[in-house]
């Protein structure tokens, strides 16, 4: 949550990509890594993790969780998170697509140092991320978790 943004380094994944024009503007001195993958890719794993963390077999069912009060997990937070980013756009794609401009049209207005692509699907690894974080480079390969096969 919010309060604790000042005691840690970083932060991922939702729900901070929802405001992050507002930590843009609150933290002057922070850095935005933008981690991108193939849209069809990424619809599966959203459907995927869909059904295995909240039992819904489709996008319309998620829409009907998420529009009721208190339903998902964490309460009428995490109901606006999800509807903010995946249910408000009329699907899964469409949602990528709408999150996709809004960071690009957000980072296109403002200083695009601060903003780095990700994709680790394309490749990119330690090399890219370091140069981005101005760090040495770990010796270890670059972990790839909870990797679906092909």
């Amino acid at each position: 949550s919010e309060p604790d943004f000042a005691l840690f380094d970083a932060f991922v994944d939702s729900p901070v990509c929802v405001g992050f024009e507002s930590h843009y503007e609150a933290y002057p001195n922070s850095i935005f890594i933008y981690a991108r993958r193939d849209i069809g890719s990424w619809e599966r794993s959203v459907e995927s993790l869909s059904r295995r963390n909240l039992g819904v077999r489709s996008f319309e069912e998620l829409r009907d969780l998420a529009d009721a009060p208190d339903t998902l997990p964490f309460g009428e937070r995490h109901n606006r998170m999800m509807r903010e980013l995946y249910t408000s756009d009329g699907g899964y794609r469409a949602a990528y697509e709408a999150y996709d401009r809004r960071v690009r049209r957000f980072f296109d207005a403002r200083r695009a140092e601060r903003l780095m692509e990700f994709n680790l699907f394309e490749g990119d690894g330690w090399d890219e991320l370091c140069a981005f974080l101005e760090a040495a480079k770990p010796t270890e390969p670059f972990p790839w978790d909870n990797r679906t096969p092909s």
